[in-house]
């Protein structure tokens, strides 16, 4: 049952952070493709990017959290487990795709500096995972 549940949680996780390439540039242009959406003054503008970039950053860090939480629940498993192969590939996909997040959520952070927008960085941006 554990071990059913390890390779569950490995499959739902690479699967979570598999959305990670989404950039804020991609996001925000399906949003102002709606008219229905989009601001109609420059102050409220300004306000639906910064909206735009936060949550982009909010949602990376969450997946980054998330993803460090299940590596080391994943790292407790004895290494005499007959599923320790794929567990041990799991981690590799896992700590793979939390860098690829880190690397989103450093350039989404830095657009929006250039963009005028300030995201404080997060911890989880820097973290070591390896």
């Amino acid at each position: 049952m554990r071990k059913t549940r390890l390779l569950t949680l490995i499959a739902i996780f690479a699967t979570l952070f598999a959305s990670c390439g989404n950039s804020i540039s991609e996001n925000s242009n399906k949003e102002m493709s709606n008219n229905a959406v989009m601001p109609h003054t420059e102050e409220t503008y300004r306000e639906y990017k910064e909206d735009l970039y936060q949550a982009n950053y909010k949602r990376l860090e969450n997946l980054i959290s998330e993803g460090v939480d299940e590596l080391n629940s994943l790292r407790t498993i004895d290494r005499g487990d007959s599923l320790w192969n794929r567990v041990q590939a799991g981690i590799e996909m896992l700590v793979e795709d939390i860098h690829e997040c880190q690397k989103e959520m450093r350039n989404t952070r830095l657009e929006a500096e250039k963009n005028g927008i300030d995201i404080p960085m997060s911890s989880l941006e820097n973290i070591s995972v390896n």
